[in-house]
């Protein structure tokens, strides 16, 4: 099991892009847009074979209170191998 990648809720995505390409040589994916719900994400890609990180932005997150969980992490992605693990993985509980 590896860490696949982690999430970010941003306000500016393509500002949030830049960045990570200008200091950390960080190659992204293609925009992905969904027209439905407004959701706008990139996976950023970096030297080496490690994590992956994606960032995302919503209308909500674009004037977003900082105080509130509508912005930072939002998720953490495992890959485990194969869709047969996923169905075969149990998470021990331990929250």
């Amino acid at each position: 099991m590896r860490i696949e990648h982690i999430a970010l809720f941003c306000k500016d995505l393509e500002r949030m892009r830049e960045l990570f390409i200008e200091h950390f040589s960080a190659v992204n994916n293609e925009l992905y847009h969904n027209p439905r719900t407004q959701l706008k994400t990139y996976i950023l890609s970096f030297p080496g074979k490690g994590a992956r990180l994606e960032i995302m932005q919503h209308p909500d997150t674009i004037n977003a209170d900082p105080s509130k969980p509508n912005i930072g992490f939002i998720h953490l992605s495992f890959a485990v191998g194969s869709p047969e693990a996923v169905d075969e993985f149990q998470f021990p509980a331990c929250y």
